[in-house]
């Protein structure tokens, strides 16, 4: 982990553990075996991000993960609800998920207010 010492967002609890238990209960499914988790800024610019290796989303398949109830692995235990609900709560709130595959493999998936 890595949080600034000051870091404040725009949440309030109850939402902020709804965003970070689904980004990280969904790192925790796909990670090789490494969860980092950053995070940075103030209320009105900032970021946090929830990143892990193993295998990444392809381009082509990232609005469809976004949907209620996809999954693109039927073989691992889960609904399909994690990334739409984090979807969901960000277009209420006015922050951008941003989903990127890192270079070495895995996904990053960060939320950005204030950009």
């Amino acid at each position: 982990m890595d949080v600034a010492p000051h870091a404040v967002c725009p949440f309030d609890e109850f939402t902020l553990t709804e965003l970070l238990g689904n980004l990280i209960n969904n790192a925790a499914k796909w990670t090789a075996d490494k969860i980092a988790i950053s995070a940075g800024g103030t209320a009105i610019r900032g970021f946090i991000q929830v990143s892990y290796n193993g295998l990444g989303i392809f381009e082509a398949e990232r609005e469809s993960v976004m949907r209620r109830g996809k999954r693109l692995d039927e073989t691992v235990p889960g609904h399909g609800l994690g990334l739409s609900i984090v979807q969901d709560i960000v277009a209420q709130c006015d922050v951008d998920l941003i989903l990127s595959n890192l270079p070495d493999g895995g996904l990053n998936a960060q939320l950005e207010w204030g950009s």
